[in-house]
């Protein structure tokens, strides 16, 4: 969740952001991250 912070804050609010892990994650992990990423508005 660092790299996925440490982007927005690089290119602020204003930039759609899309995160593509390879699907690299189970269902849970996916959830988590999911959820996560929705605090920093991952493509709203």
């Amino acid at each position: 969740m660092a790299a996925c912070q440490a982007v927005r804050k690089a290119v602020g609010d204003d930039f759609n952001l899309m995160p593509d892990s390879r699907s690299a994650y189970d269902l849970g992990e996916a959830v988590k991250v999911g959820r996560a990423i929705e605090e920093l508005e991952f493509n709203e």
